[in-house]
Parts: structure tokens; C-alpha cells; sequence
């Protein structure tokens, strides 16, 4: 168990084992990626409402789901869905919205024909999709979904937080595999054995 341990520590896992170049990547990746959850997400997801939405129309091509990995169970809910138009931008559904049926929906839709959008302001996220005034999307399912998504990334956002000052402690007080403190301590830890 002891030699587990000792490779553990050396490896840079377990505790105060994390070497110094790991405890300032941890520090940086923290930060950012805190900032990023914490921030970032509720800016483009930040709850609006209908009238602070953009209004747009545009000529539907086609559909695809974003970054899915082949035969998983994952593959097309929970990804992003990427929908094109021949002239405007592509838009994107928020991957907490991407159901099923949404899904067979947009398949049903023919290449060419106008569709009717809102569109968030801070982001290019479908808000509501609307086909000859058949809703496909409501604007108030996407709202509830982004918002529960929202929490979550700030969730995680304080989560890498804590983490990035966990490792901004272990440099500070030079508690990291190889620092001075962290030799002291177990010198002291073998001597008392």
C-alpha cells in the first residue's frame, strides 16, 4: 500500500503530491475555464424575453447535429444542432433542447421553405422556430432549458474556481510535490515513524 501511495504521490495525483508545473496549469485552467463557465455561459445563455430577442427569417436548407460520436448512445441528444439556411448564417438549438421529436420535426420541414425565427440576442441560439406559424421550438421551453443549463455551467464554473485556488494555496505555501514545505513535512512525518 505504501509503494501505491509513494507512486501516486510521485505521478502527481493524491493530495499534496501535485508537482509545481501541475499546480500552476491547475491555477491557470481554473481561472480561465472558471471565468468561462461563470461568466461566458451566462452571458450567452442570459435570460431574455421575447421582445429583447432578434427576429429573423430565413430559407431553410437543412439540419445536422453537431460533434456526434458514431453508435453512442449520446450521439444525437445532448449535441448542439447545427440548422443552415442559404441566406443567412447557420443558427444553432441548444443541446438541452435537442429531443426526438425536435428532431423528426426539422426532418419534416422541406429544403426552401421560410422559416421564422427569434433569435438571442447575445448568441446565434434558436429561440423559437416557427414554420407558417407552426411552432416547432417554443421560446419558452428553449428559455427554461438555457436556464437550467445556465446554473449548471456556473456550477461547474465554481467548481474550477475552487480548484484553481486549491492550487494557487499549494504554490503559495510551496505545499507541492518537491517544495520546500512539502519536504519539510515529510521529514517530519519519517522521523516521528
Amino acid at each position: 500500500m505504501k509503494k501505491a501511495n509513494l507512486r501516486l504521490r510521485r505521478s502527481g495525483f493524491g493530495g499534496s503530491g501535485i508537482t509545481k508545473s501541475n499546480a500552476v496549469f491547475l491555477l491557470i485552467i481554473g481561472v480561465v475555464l472558471g471565468t468561462v463557465f461563470t461568466f461566458g455561459m451566462k452571458y450567452w445563455n442570459m435570460d431574455v424575453s421575447e421582445d429583447e430577442t432578434v427576429k429573423l427569417t430565413g430559407t431553410y436548407q437543412s439540419y445536422h447535429i453537431r460533434s456526434g460520436a458514431e453508435g453512442l448512445v449520446w450521439e444525437k441528444s445532448g449535441k448542439e444542432i447545427t440548422v443552415c439556411f442559404s441566406d443567412i448564417e447557420n443558427k444553432f438549438v441548444d443541446s438541452s433542447c435537442n429531443t426526438d421529436a425536435l428532431r423528426e420535426k426539422l426532418s419534416s420541414i422541406t429544403p426552401g421553405t421560410k422559416v421564422d425565427m427569434l433569435i438571442h440576442p447575445n448568441s446565434p441560439t434558436i429561440m423559437e422556430l416557427s414554420v407558417d406559424g407552426d411552432v416547432i421550438l417554443s421560446f419558452e421551453e428553449v428559455r427554461k432549458a438555457l436556464k437550467g443549463s445556465t446554473t449548471g455551467f456556473m456550477l461547474l464554473g465554481l467548481l474550477l474556481y475552487a480548484e484553481g485556488a486549491y492550487a494557487g494555496y499549494l504554490l503559495l505555501t510551496e505545499k507541492y510535490y518537491g517544495g520546500s514545505n512539502y519536504s519539510r513535512t515529510n521529514r517530519n512525518k519519517r522521523n516521528r515513524k
